[in-house]
């Protein structure tokens, strides 16, 4: 399953009493899953847990300073190490010389309810090192990556872009003709408008958004 919502979010946001066993209820969970590739795809990144249980070990670039960006999401993180020798050898950081942020890692206020961390900063007090190294792959993270819950509004977001695919679908059973202004072919079918959803454009420009002070 790919979706963030399920047929249950979608006859509860939408109030669309849709038996959950039906052959429309069977359409509607294949476009949920169509609606979340098209949000992952334009957001360039999933909203999902990495890996699904447990934790991972991963390779991370190193840009120098005293900041790490994990804009995919960090879940947690149990141990940081480097290399100075361009990923052969790694040693570990100390646990107190770096801490966890949300989206603004400069303020130390924990990541709002529901999110995952954002970014790694190094203590100035840091007895390992006073910045990290730069190089690809030059540090290793243990740890779960991305969301542990996909967001209220992404959920919203899924629901709402599914209905949209689903009335402008010819082969579904209450599918609306497409108003001519937006349908290229002139005439009164039932036509998927390319317009998002306003809760699908909102969630998506808020999100590419986010982290333009980071790469400035």
């Amino acid at each position: 399953m790919t979706a963030y919502a399920s047929i249950d979010d979608y006859n509860a946001i939408l109030e669309t009493p849709i038996a959950p066993d039906s052959a429309k209820a069977a359409r509607i969970i294949d476009l949920l899953d169509v609606a979340a590739e098209e949000v992952n795809a334009e957001c360039g990144r999933d909203f999902f847990r990495h890996p699904t249980t447990g934790t991972e070990t991963f390779t991370v670039d190193g840009h120098g300073g005293t900041t790490l960006h994990f804009h995919d999401g960090l879940i947690s993180l149990d141990l940081l190490e480097y290399s100075e020798d361009l990923g052969v050898t790694f040693t570990e950081f100390a646990s107190g010389d770096w801490s966890l942020r949300g989206d603004d890692y400069s303020s130390t206020a924990p990541a709002l309810d529901g999110e995952p961390y954002f970014h790694v900063v190094l203590s100035p007090a840091s007895t390992t090192r006073t910045s990290f190294p730069r190089g690809q792959s030059v540090l290793r993270a243990t740890g779960a990556r991305g969301w542990t819950a996909a967001p209220r509004r992404l959920v919203e977001a899924n629901a709402q872009r599914a209905r949209q695919l689903a009335y402008g679908d010819q082969t579904y059973s209450g599918g609306l003709p497409g108003p001519e202004e937006v349908n290229p072919y002139g005439f009164a079918q039932p036509f998927v408008s390319f317009r998002w959803p306003q809760v699908v454009w909102n969630f998506m420009r808020a999100h590419n958004r986010r982290f333009i002070p980071c790469s400035l």
